[in-house]
């Protein structure tokens, strides 16, 4: 199996994951990425903290491979209310 990393930003900073996760296939990855941001960004507005705006999913090697970005679908002009719907920017 494959790592990946699932490095998470928001508006002012990145949280770099520096163990990874392994996953069988990249659509297994991306898929756990995508409902990992889903889940932060809910218990994020929830807790009235800063929500998430995306996730990079990097799969391990050397060098490392950059695999998709997935993103909340927030709109600058719009309230940070997450979107149930991830989209590939």
């Amino acid at each position: 199996m494959t790592k990946y990393f699932f490095h998470v930003v928001y508006e002012n900073v990145t949280v770099l994951d520096a163990d990874g996760s392994h996953f069988s296939t990249k659509y297994r990855a991306i898929t756990e990425a995508e409902l990992n941001l889903l889940t932060y960004a809910l218990e994020a507005k929830v807790r009235g903290k800063a929500v998430p705006q995306q996730v990079a999913i990097i799969q391990d090697g050397t060098p490392r491979k950059f695999i998709a970005l997935k993103t909340t679908g927030e709109n600058e002009g719009e309230p940070n209310t997450p979107s149930p719907f991830l989209a590939i920017t």
